[in-house]
């Protein structure tokens, strides 16, 4: 099992400094795990856990500021691969010397029965997180720009009851993206699932592109625009990267493995 080595926020000497391995871990008194780690290897640079005021771990690793790191957090943490390797790359050491090094140097470790049960805990507690951070953006979203959605204008609600509409993110989740208000925005759920699966995209001036495959129907959920509208509030605009990284890695990807692309 990797791991990476981190200093609390909260310690003169905060923030990333090492990678190693998990070579055991057994359960003691109280509660507490004793962990043997082999072949520490510290890293080039510190990683500081923050950069300017965003916190690493939450850019990186998901939503939340639960992730904060301080004395008196969890010494154990989930952490995802890109969020694991983006770290040691900042930290100027690549992921695949220390791969070579494990295959090379270390059998196959077999985890401990309680080691099953404290993961399963640390992932109903993440996704618990999630659900309550995406709660908390679409609250925001609604409170800031209307129960409306951002691309076609409807108003998909119950009346005098909750809102229908769905939190979508530019930047799947599922690619890492972060769960920030500026990588999301309302839409129907036609809408979503268009987005979600690269037949409409967002340019940075938010004019929507369309798949040219895209499906007559399906381009009936616009409501004839061709523009999405977002409030004045910079707060809840999307930020130009993560409407590029949609365009670029879901959009085109999808449309260059078409036989429309292929003709033209």
């Amino acid at each position: 099992m990797h791991v990476i080595l981190r200093a609390p926020r909260d310690d003169i000497n905060a923030g990333y400094f090492g990678i190693g391995f998990l070579r055991r871990a057994e359960k003691g008194e109280s509660g507490f795990l004793h962990l043997s780690l082999e072949e520490i290897v510290f890293m080039p640079k510190r990683v500081s856990n923050t950069m300017g005021k965003q916190i690493v771990e939450i850019d990186l690793a998901g939503p939340g500021e639960e992730l904060a790191f301080h004395h008196y957090a969890p010494g154990l943490r989930l952490i995802g691969d890109q969020a694991y390797n983006a770290i040691l790359h900042m930290g100027g050491r690549g992921w695949r010397t220390q791969e070579v090094q494990a295959n090379n140097s270390m059998e196959e470790l077999k985890q401990e029965p309680f080691l099953d049960e404290i993961t399963d805990k640390a992932l109903r507690r993440y996704r618990t997180r999630q659900e309550l951070v995406r709660m908390g953006l679409k609250n925001t979203l609604l409170d800031r720009c209307g129960a409306v959605c951002c691309i076609s204008g409807r108003r998909p609600n119950v009346p005098d009851g909750p809102s229908l509409l769905t939190l979508s993110h530019y930047w799947p989740l599922g690619m890492n993206g972060p769960d920030t208000l500026r990588n999301t925005g309302l839409m129907t759920c036609m809408i979503h699932q268009i987005w979600e699966n690269g037949l409409v995209t967002m340019l940075s001036d938010w004019r929507l592109v369309f798949a040219p495959d895209l499906p007559l129907l399906f381009k009936d959920e616009f409501n004839g625009r061709t523009s999405a509208d977002f409030p004045d509030d910079p707060s809840v605009q999307p930020d130009p990267r993560y409407l590029e990284y949609h365009r670029v890695n879901i959009f085109e990807k999808r449309l260059a493995g078409t036989s429309y692309y292929s003709r033209n």
